[in-house]
């Protein structure tokens, strides 16, 4: 699952990359979230 999510991610990233900051940021609050649920 978190595979295709970065799959995804990277390919959305590199048609736009003026928003690279930003989805970086909001992808690491969700996978920090992930984690946690997961514990």
């Amino acid at each position: 699952m978190i595979r295709a999510l970065k799959e995804i991610y990277t390919k959305w990233r590199t048609r736009c990359p003026f928003v690279r900051r930003f989805e970086e940021w909001r992808v690491r609050r969700m996978v920090r979230k992930f984690e946690l649920k997961r514990k």
